[in-house]
């Protein structure tokens, strides 16, 4: 089994029941796990964060509570608060959307690409069409499972029931190739 040392660590924040949140808890939790040790998201951070988020985010905060968020609207607020963190929180986070290009063309090489990240201490951000659609960070991996670091509760999926969003997938847990993201720091 590979982990990320911080989710061994840290427990994720959790979303209220019914919020459609889980977005935003997932880069919340993200942030978490990639500037462990050295930065902690304090409570005062984490809420400083959710109020940048209620103020930038391009859709209001009150219809993503009764609707969710797109894919499109998650990967922005995930560069906004990236940008907020790196100047509040004295770190230098990095987003990077792994399955472009090459990386993305099979589910094989999906799957191989995400751990790679993972193995290189990175967390990945994903949104999991299908059963869940759900936002959600992949903190590890086994031979058969992806290690969720998740604001539900979740704790697994099975990596035979991730495949890609083509729209004819009939796999469980559909990944697009648009929003799966990974995340490095460093201390500034």
């Amino acid at each position: 089994m590979i982990t990320l040392q911080a989710s061994e660590h840290l427990k994720p924040f959790r979303q209220g029941d019914g919020s459609c949140l889980c977005g935003l808890y997932a880069i919340l939790n993200a942030y978490q796990l990639v500037g462990w040790p050295e930065t902690k998201l304090t409570r005062s951070r984490l809420k400083s964060l959710v109020a940048y988020a209620a103020r930038s985010a391009a859709t209001p905060i009150s219809d993503i509570l009764g609707a969710g968020m797109s894919e499109e609207t998650w990967v922005e607020l995930c560069v906004s608060l990236i940008n907020e963190a790196n100047a509040t929180l004295g770190l230098n986070i990095k987003s990077k959307l792994i399955l472009q290009g090459r990386a993305g063309r099979s589910t094989a090489m999906s799957l191989r690409t995400i751990r790679k990240n993972i193995d290189k201490g990175w967390p990945v951000l994903v949104m999991l069409w299908g059963r869940y659609d759900h936002a959600t960070v992949l903190s590890g991996y086994t031979h058969d499972r992806f290690l969720l670091f998740d604001s539900s509760g979740f704790k697994w999926i099975s990596a035979e029931n991730v495949g890609l969003d083509h729209g004819w997938s009939s796999k469980a847990h559909r990944l697009s190739r648009n929003s799966v993201i990974a995340l490095t720091a460093e201390q500034t």
